[in-house]
């Protein structure tokens, strides 16, 4: 199961997938993939999905294994290696052309299009050295921020989307409506790769973690950006010192919310957080952003049942698509 900023999807055992929630644009109106409608009128897509649908096309013939969420997009991994992107993708996390939502010459909605290019999952594409595209297949890693993607293909990692803040890692501040390279990571041994609001994690073979794009509440995880002004990020890769005991820190699994991060230690309990402190996120007690990584006092933790123990924990899971 995935979620989004308002969607939720769900990958059956039969290779089907299922849907309910809506998507928000940038002006705030609701859609959801179309329901198909009677013969001459179009499918309904200005709406909510109260109960889960099925999204076509995945079935037994075309079976889903693993379903991601960004704020207002969902990508799917299917059994034979391909990927599909559908929902709003205003800002190429689509990775592939698509037309604008609304006319540009009315200024009204092209629901026609919106059905045709968006809210119908599609291939993901790869632009590659010269502007020729090719689709993007057999993915080892996918990791959705609200408006960007990330994708670990062989020993390589591509990015497209939003980059406002650097957070596709390609050393500008340039959208990409394609799947790009991520040149500063070839060589790294990137596994897992993750996406927040504006900025990413990717997990390397090694246990290290790299993060980019916006850092001003510490997302990076970087103590010298402290203090730094409002908006401040990195359009580059750099590595987060993680240490226990002034030891290095070997990790096994990451996770990104908006705009806080938690790992968890390689064959351990520990998990670290650093990032916006608001509302608690990072389990430290206290309101307040941390810019280096820190790891949580499970030993003060309190648990429904009087008496009992914090169990193992296992894995790290998204905190917000």
């Amino acid at each position: 199961m995935a979620c989004g900023d308002g969607q939720t999807f769900a990958v059956a055992t039969s290779g089907k997938v299922w849907g309910w929630g809506c998507y928000k644009d940038k002006e705030g109106k609701t859609w959801f993939d179309p329901v198909p409608a009677a013969t001459g009128n179009p499918p309904n897509i200005k709406r909510k999905q109260a109960e889960p649908m099925q999204i076509a096309p995945f079935n037994e013939q075309c079976a889903a294994v693993e379903v991601s969420c960004g704020g207002v997009y969902n990508i799917v991994r299917c059994e034979d290696g391909r990927m599909f992107s559908w929902g709003l993708g205003e800002c190429g996390e689509l990775c592939r052309e698509v037309k604008p939502l609304k006319n540009p010459d009315t200024g009204d909605y092209d629901k026609a299009g919106m059905i045709k290019d968006s809210l119908t999952p599609g291939p993901m594409m790869i632009q590659q050295q010269g502007g020729a595209c090719t689709e993007a297949t057999h993915p080892k890693s996918i990791g959705c921020g609200a408006y960007h993607v990330l994708v670990v293909i062989g020993s390589s990692v591509y990015a497209s989307g939003l980059n406002n803040y650097g957070q596709l890692g390609t050393g500008t501040t340039e959208s990409s409506t394609f799947l790009v390279k991520v040149a500063a990571l070839e060589g790294e041994g990137v596994v897992s790769v993750k996406g927040g609001m504006h900025h990413s994690l990717v997990l390397t073979a090694r246990g290290t973690v790299l993060a980019f794009g916006r850092a001003d509440s510490g997302q990076l995880g970087l103590a010298r950006l402290m203090g730094k002004s409002a908006g401040e990020f990195l359009t580059l890769p750099e590595e987060v010192v993680i240490e226990s005991d002034g030891k290095s820190v070997e990790v096994g699994a990451i996770t990104c919310g908006s705009n806080h991060n938690m790992v968890l230690r390689k064959n351990s309990n520990e998990v670290y957080s650093w990032g916006y402190g608001d509302m608690l996120a990072l389990g430290h007690g206290k309101e307040q952003d941390e810019f280096k990584p820190k790891k949580i006092n499970f030993s003060k933790s309190s648990s429904v049942e009087r008496g009992s123990s914090v169990a193992q924990i296992v894995q790290v899971s998204d905190c917000e698509g």
